[in-house]
C-alpha cells in the first residue's frame, strides 16, 4: 500500500510525534486510554491552519479543516501499519480508505493490535 506523504508533511512535527507515541503505546497495550486504544484528537492530525478552520463558524471552512484532519490521520495510520504490521480499527471499524473521506471533527479512538 503506497502512502501519500503530503498530509504527513502538513502535520506539526510535535503533534506527529505525539500521535506516533500514542500509537506505539497502544500497540504494546500500554496506552493510558484503554490499553490498546489511542485517543487521537483532530487538531493534531492536520496543519495548524486546518485546526483553526475546524473551529470556524463558517461551515465550508470547518468542513475543509475536518477533512484535512481525516487525511492526516489516514496517512499516519497507513505508515504506522506498514512499519509495525499492525491491525488498526478506527472507532471500531477496520482501517481503510474510508478514514480519509470521513471528516474528523473532534477525536477518534484508534485500537492497535500486533
Amino acid at each position: 500500500m503506497a502512502i501519500d506523504p503530503t498530509p504527513l508533511l502538513r502535520i506539526n512535527t510535535l503533534d506527529l510525534l505525539m500521535i506516533w507515541g500514542d500509537l506505539v503505546a497502544a500497540y504494546y497495550g500500554r496506552n493510558g486510554y484503554g490499553t490498546d486504544t489511542a485517543e487521537i484528537y483532530a487538531f493534531r492530525c492536520a496543519d495548524p491552519g486546518a485546526a483553526v478552520r475546524m473551529r470556524s463558524d463558517a461551515t465550508q471552512l470547518a468542513d475543509e479543516g475536518a477533512l484535512a484532519a481525516a487525511q492526516g490521520l489516514h496517512a499516519v495510520l497507513g505508515l504506522f501499519i506498514q512499519q509495525y504490521r499492525a491491525k488498526v480499527k478506527v472507532d471500531g471499524k477496520l482501517y481503510g480508505d474510508w478514514v480519509a473521506a470521513r471528516p474528523l471533527t473532534h477525536r477518534t479512538e484508534v485500537q492497535v493490535c500486533p
